[in-house]
This record gives C-alpha cells, sequence and structure tokens, in this order.
C-alpha cells in the first residue's frame, strides 16, 4: 500500500504491507457490536423493555438468517 501526500510542492510518500484480511474484519467486528450496542442502549432509553424484545427478536432472526 502506497500513501502520497502533496502540499506546496513537497511530496512525502510512505509505502507499508496492508492489514492482514483477519485483523481487519476483527476490528470491523469490534466497532459493529460498539455500534449495536449504542443502538441497544437507544432503544431501551427510549422504548423500554418492549423495545428490547422486540430487538431481541429481530437479532435472532437476522443471525439465523445470516448463519444458512
Amino acid at each position: 500500500m502506497r500513501v502520497k501526500f502533496e502540499k506546496d510542492g513537497v511530496t512525502f510518500e510512505f509505502e507499508r504491507e496492508p492489514m492482514p484480511e483477519h485483523r481487519f474484519r476483527e476490528l470491523c467486528l469490534l466497532g459493529d457490536l460498539g455500534l449495536y450496542g449504542g443502538m441497544m442502549v437507544g432503544v431501551a432509553a427510549l422504548c423500554g423493555i418492549p423495545g428490547i424484545g422486540a430487538l431481541a427478536v429481530a437479532t435472532f432472526l437476522i443471525v439465523g438468517i445470516a448463519s444458512m
């Protein structure tokens, strides 16, 4: 992977190996879990227990479909 910056006639180039795919997937999963946790907190604050129940059912359905 090559990164190149140019500004006011000055060029900076940097080259390195890209991140391994398994590490990239783990970082994406960590971000996804953070977003999902924030969504759960928001639903709990706005809808209470019925909202969490609906979200739990939707989560089980999505995980079930994705694992097929």
